[in-house]
């Protein structure tokens, strides 16, 4: 015979949602900026890069979270980088709002860090709409950015 808390705990039911189902592909470079340019801000501002991850790496169009492991090298100063969906942006310019930090750094470090990032709806007909930001705060400087994907929400 069951306790009674065990049975009430039974006999409550689950809440109804949308559920989502991680999906897991093989390891694929999405963004290495040392084979292309440097996420380069100038001034005590954000630099941005907008990215299209939907459609490549193995995350289809329709994928809601990338999974990605994140990591910033070669920095000649210390500050943040984040990623963060595109439809955050807000000023006239493109420049995002706000982007939470994914990964702190200090001047010449390398470091890494995994992050779930929601992503932007993006049309199939439209290749140059993004769906990912990638905002670099830094005082003066440069930095690299490296983006592995690894699996994805569906």
């Amino acid at each position: 015979m069951l306790p009674l808390f065990a049975v009430l705990l039974l006999a409550v039911p689950a809440p109804v949602g949308r559920l989502s189902t991680y999906l897991v592909v093989p390891s694929c470079r999405f963004l290495d900026t040392r084979q292309e340019i440097a996420v380069a801000p100038r001034g005590p501002i954000e630099s941005f890069r907008a990215l299209r991850l939907q459609g490549s790496c193995g995350v289809p169009l329709g994928a809601r979270v990338a999974i990605l492991n994140v990591t910033v090298t070669s920095s000649s100063s210390g500050g943040d980088l984040g990623l963060c969906s595109s439809e955050q942006t807000a000023f006239p310019d493109g420049r995002p709002l706000a982007c939470p930090p994914t990964v702190y750094f200090a001047a010449g470090q390398t470091r890494a860090a995994m992050a779930m990032v929601q992503l932007y709806g993006v049309h199939e007909d439209d290749p140059e709409e993004s769906d990912l930001l990638a905002v670099a705060t830094l005082p003066a400087g440069s930095v690299h950015l490296i983006v592995d994907v690894i699996g994805y929400l569906r």
